[in-house]
C-alpha cells in the first residue's frame, strides 16, 4: 500500500488496540471474560471506517495474504515465520473479533468452557504478534468489518450443499429427512470422502464414525438437535465459512493463507463453482501453493535465524514473484501445472535453507570483524 496516510493509520491502530489489550490483560482470565470481548469489539466498531478504507487499498495486485479459518497463529509455535514467506503484505483475521459473534450464540458449558480456553490462547498470541511482529504482521477485523449479505452467503452455500445429493432436492426436502443413514445414503457417489470434518482424519473410514468423533471433539455444540440435522449444519458451518473466506479475498484482493486441511478442503469444492468470476482461478491456485508451503514448510529453520532476519532473508528472495513468473500466469488446474508447483515448491525451500545459511555467515562474520577492531 503506498498510501502514507493509511500506513500511518494502521500502525496507531496496531498501538492503539496493543494498549487495550495490555489493560484487558488481567480481565481475561475472570469468570465473566465476556466484557473483554465487547470491549474488542467497540474498538474496532470505533475503527471501522478506517479499517475498511485500509482494506480496500491495502492490497496490489494480490500481494496481501490473510491469515484466517483458524483460531490463533500461535507465536509460541513459530507459525509466524512460514506465513510471512509470502507476499508483501501479512493480515491476521483478528479471532478475537471473530468471537464476538459465537459468543453471543446460546451454547452448552462444555462448548462454552472451550471457547473461553480459546480466548485466552488468542489473547495472548495477538499481543505476542503486536510485540514481536510489530510491521511485519497486522492484526485486523476482516471478517468482522467484511458482513457480507448474510441471505447472499446462506442461499449460495446452501445451493453447494444441495448439489452434493443424487436427486435434485430443495433445502426443505433435506432438512426433512430424519435418519442420519438415509440421508447419507443420498449422497453423490465419492462425496463422502470429500466431506471432512476434522483435521488429518482418514477420509476413508465410515463417514458416521468421523461425524460422530467429530462430535465428540467439538462438546456437541448442537446439543439435542437430531442427528441428520447436526450432520447439515456442521458441514454449511463448513461452506459457509469457505465461502467467506474466498468471497472476502477477491473483494479485497487478497490470498487466503490457509493452513487448515478441512477449510483448504471446502475452499477446493467451492472454488470450483466461481471460476468465472475474474481472478478466482490465480486466487485458487495461490492459496494451494500456500498450504502446500505450510504443509512442507521446513520448521527447524525456525530454530536457526531471528524473525527479522528471516524477515530479511524471504522479502530478497519474492517466493511469490518467482512463482508468477515460473508459471507464466496460467493457473488452471491440470496435472502439468501441479507438477510444476511442486517443483518450484521445492526449489523455493532449498533456496530459504541456503540463504538462511548465508545470512548466517555473514552475521558471523561481521561480529567476527567487529570483536578483532575492538580487540
Amino acid at each position: 500500500m503506498n498510501n502514507n496516510y493509511l500506513m500511518r493509520e494502521l500502525f496507531e491502530i496496531q498501538e492503539e488496540y496493543k494498549q487495550l489489550l495490555d489493560e484487558l490483560y488481567d480481565e481475561k482470565d475472570k469468570d465473566e471474560f465476556v466484557y473483554v470481548i465487547d470491549e474488542i469489539s467497540l474498538f474496532w466498531y470505533s475503527k471501522r471506517n478506517v479499517v475498511e478504507l485500509i482494506m480496500e487499498n491495502i492490497s496490489e495486485e494480490f500481494d496481501t495474504y490473510l491469515f484466517t479459518g483458524a483460531t490463533y497463529l500461535d507465536i509460541e509455535g513459530g507459525e509466524h515465520y512460514s506465513f510471512v514467506s509470502l507476499g508483501k503484505v501479512h493480515i491476521v483475521d483478528d479471532p478475537l473479533a471473530k468471537y464476538a459473534e459465537a459468543i453471543k450464540l446460546n451454547l452448552n458449558d462444555s462448548f462454552y468452557r472451550m471457547m473461553k480456553k480459546q480466548i485466552i490462547l488468542a489473547f495472548e498470541d495477538n499481543l505476542r504478534i503486536l510485540e514481536e511482529c510489530f510491521g511485519k504482521v497486522f492484526l485486523l477485523p476482516v471478517t468482522l468489518i467484511n458482513r457480507m449479505e448474510d441471505g447472499l452467503v446462506k442461499e449460495v452455500s446452501e445451493k453447494v450443499l444441495v448439489s452434493m445429493f443424487k436427486e435434485e432436492l430443495s433445502i426443505k426436502e433435506i432438512l426433512a429427512i430424519e435418519s442420519l443413514s438415509e440421508l447419507i445414503s443420498m449422497l453423490k457417489e465419492n462425496i463422502q470422502e470429500q466431506i471432512v470434518f476434522l483435521e488429518g482424519e482418514d477420509n476413508k473410514e465410515d463417514i458416521i464414525i468421523r461425524f460422530e468423533t467429530y462430535l465428540k471433539e467439538m462438546n456437541n455444540p448442537f446439543e439435542d438437535m437430531r442427528d441428520s440435522h447436526k450432520f447439515l449444519y456442521s458441514i454449511l458451518g463448513f461452506i459457509s465459512q469457505s465461502l467467506q473466506i474466498l468471497l472476502c479475498a477477491v473483494q479485497y484482493k487478497m490470498v487466503p493463507y490457509i493452513r487448515y486441511g478441512v477449510t483448504f478442503n471446502y475452499l477446493t469444492i467451492i472454488g470450483g463453482n466461481f471460476i468465472d468470476v475474474p481472478r478466482m482461478q490465480e486466487t485458487m491456485f495461490k492459496t494451494a501453493f500456500t498450504h502446500l508451503f505450510y504443509k512442507k514448510f521446513d520448521w527447524d529453520m525456525t530454530k536457526l535465524i531471528e524473525f527479522s532476519g528471516y524477515c530479511d532473508v524471504v522479502e530478497q528472495i519474492d517466493i511469490i514473484g518467482h512463482l508468477e513468473k515460473q508459471m507464466g500466469k496460467k493457473y488452471e488446474f491440470n496435472c502439468t501445472n501441479f507438477k510444476n508447483l511442486n517443483c518450484i515448491l521445492e526449489d523455493t525451500l532449498v533456496e530459504i535453507r541456503t540463504n538462511i545459511n548465508k545470512f548466517l555467515l555473514e552475521n558471523q562474520a561481521s561480529v567476527n570483524r567487529s570483536e578483532l577492531r575492538e580487540a
